[in-house]
């Protein structure tokens, strides 16, 4: 063999060598890229998820229940109802951090478990409860300020107290959209009017008494 037929060997088989070195269609850089893509998607997709889940709660509460508009519906709960109550001092009320939700009328907040005063929510295996605890769940976690003003403590050594968020009444809110019932016993018919306005509306607890 040649010098030259040697070397056009030697480079024919370096050819041969150096495709089969390709890196194949995926891979593990590329497995590592699609990795970090999914575990991404993923955390928008939980992130986006825990909003729709909160936007659908305040349409469900809203839509429909509310003194509506000229097309017939309730775009801002806030703007529908009328939440304030008359109220007293307002130095007397303590700023609290809200950790948890227990029931429609109970949440616990600065390590306390706290009994919302004059309202009665539905208890646990009421078809109503779920409902009544995740509304409670999002008026606290949306709210920037917390405020409760000590009553009593009942006799499960729970805090009673009255309860503001953004200054906005929380027993109102639950009463008014159907998630409690006015607790005549101890609040003297303070919320009668809210729970008036969700027995006429069909809301919440009183949906299900319709005909």
């Amino acid at each position: 063999m040649s010098v030259a037929d040697r070397a056009d060997f030697f480079r024919k088989r370096k050819g041969r060598l150096g495709r089969k070195k390709i890196a194949p269609v995926v891979g593990p850089g590329l497995l590592g890229f699609y990795n970090d893509m999914v575990g991404c998607i993923c955390h928008i997709m939980k992130f986006v998820s825990r909003h729709i889940y909160v936007a659908s709660l305040l349409s469900l509460a809203s839509v429909s229940y509310a003194k509506t508009s000229d097309d017939g519906l309730c775009s801002d709960p806030l703007k529908c109802f009328s939440f304030e109550k008359p109220v007293t001092p307002q130095n007397i009320y303590k700023l609290l951090s809200y950790e948890r939700a227990i029931d429609g009328d109970t949440f616990v907040a600065n390590g306390k478990t706290i009994r919302l005063w004059g309202i009665d929510a539905p208890e646990t295996g009421d078809p109503a409860f779920l409902a009544s605890k995740m509304y409670m769940e999002v008026i606290l976690e949306n709210a920037s300020d917390l405020q409760c003003k000590f009553i009593d403590v009942d006799r499960y050594g729970r805090d009673v107290m009255h309860c503001q968020a953004d200054g906005l009444d929380i027993g109102s809110m639950m009463v008014q959209m159907g998630m409690a019932r006015d607790y005549r016993k101890y609040s003297g018919g303070f919320y009668e009017d809210d729970e008036r306005l969700a027995r006429e509306a069909g809301r919440g607890v009183w949906k299900r008494d319709r005909p």
